[in-house]
């Protein structure tokens, strides 16, 4: 897997590639502390990419986008999430980011 970090319109985002799939994550970014415990899992995808995270799957529209919520729990928090294509790609991106108070 290949990571790399750029400027979109919707700010920075890392990206994180296998053959020809790959996936930008606009947020949230690994190591990152939140006061809140929502957040948004976003960022932009080939359309058709299958993602998973916790039990929810989503398929990623013509746009590219996709947003997925999760409430943190207190302190440090996985977060997993996977993407594969139709040719057999497959992604599997864990970050980590912190809640706090």
């Amino acid at each position: 897997m290949l990571v790399a970090t750029g400027m979109g319109a919707s700010g920075t985002y890392t990206q994180y590639t296998q053959g020809s799939l790959w996936v930008q994550v606009y947020s949230p970014q690994d190591e990152q502390i939140f006061n809140q415990p929502s957040i948004a899992v976003a960022g932009k995808a080939p359309a058709g990419t299958v993602l998973s995270m916790d039990k929810a799957i989503f398929v990623v529209p013509e746009s590219g986008d996709f947003s997925f919520p999760l409430t943190l729990d207190e302190g440090p928090n996985e977060i997993e999430l996977v993407a594969s294509d139709a040719l057999g790609n497959e992604l599997d991106i864990i970050l980590t980011v912190t809640y706090q108070t």
